[in-house]
């Protein structure tokens, strides 16, 4: 498919399919930058060093916000 095909099929496209179709192209810039694996790369890292929450400390965390009532 051209790109004269693909922005004929793109302005042909409801407003919401639009929008879907902008916040994928948006995803594929991030998901290839090399910024994104960075960045991913320090998460993992911390991970890797013990620095998360698990499921069960924000589930104490939440009940102690729901006991305080906010």
């Amino acid at each position: 498919m051209t790109l004269d095909e693909i922005q004929r099929e793109a302005a042909a496209l409801s407003e919401d399919e639009r929008l879907r179709l902008r916040a994928f192209l948006k995803h594929l810039e991030r998901v290839d930058s090399d910024e994104n694996r960075a960045k991913l790369s320090r998460l993992n890292a911390e991970i890797d060093a013990g620095n998360y929450y698990t499921l069960e400390d924000l589930e104490k965390v939440d009940a102690k916000l729901s006991a305080e009532g906010r």
